[in-house]
């Protein structure tokens, strides 16, 4: 059984989904931002997500993202995770037992989501509206009490970008985070003002 022929457009060059020319574009984004060469952006399958593996040196794009989303919102994506690739050194320099459980995973990359993007504002302000787009679209969720997560763990982790982000922390969180919140704030505050 032979492979479908592939379309072309009326000068003989094959046509190609908005995905596929994104996901090429974006590879040399990520590329040329990182600094670095060898990274790869692979589309992933719809629902995985947008991350970069350092191990691998892969940047994953959400395939359905990359067929759904405008282009803005994908392209603000892959400058986050090309800034992770440029900037991101905690998993080199915390020990991998640390990092067993979820929380200090998830502690250390809010925190340090918010501090990226502050340096890719600073270092490329062309760049803040796509970062507006794709925030006020994911932390929306953030507005609506009914969205609250249960564990603690999780309010605190969504509190600090919500306060990064809208500059105040969400109601209605468990007194617990608030308090917690409003002790450590000042810290993380001055962990994302840190810019290499």
């Amino acid at each position: 059984m032979s492979d479908p022929p592939i379309p072309v457009n009326e000068a003989g060059v094959p046509e190609r989904s908005q995905a596929e020319a994104l996901t090429d574009e974006l590879d040399d984004l990520v590329c040329m931002l990182s600094m670095r060469d060898e990274l790869v952006l692979q589309a992933g399958p719809p629902g995985s997500g947008w991350f970069f593996q350092p191990a691998t040196r892969i940047v994953n794009a959400d395939g359905g993202d990359l067929e759904t989303r405008e282009p803005d919102f994908c392209r603000g994506l892959a400058t986050h995770e090309a800034a992770h690739a440029a900037i991101t050194r905690y998993f080199d320099m915390i020990p991998r037992r640390l990092f067993q459980g979820p929380h200090l995973p998830s502690l250390l990359n809010v925190i340090e989501d918010c501090r990226i993007e502050e340096w890719l504002q600073r270092r490329l302000p062309g760049c803040a509206p796509m970062v507006e787009l794709y925030n006020n679209i994911l932390f929306a969720p953030l507005l609506k009490p009914d969205n609250r997560p249960d564990s603690a763990c999780a309010q605190f982790c969504m509190s600090i970008l919500g306060k990064w982000w809208y500059g105040d922390f969400p109601e209605g969180v468990q007194p617990i985070v608030q308090e917690s919140l409003d002790e450590v704030w000042p810290d993380v505050r001055k962990a994302i003002d840190l810019q290499p």
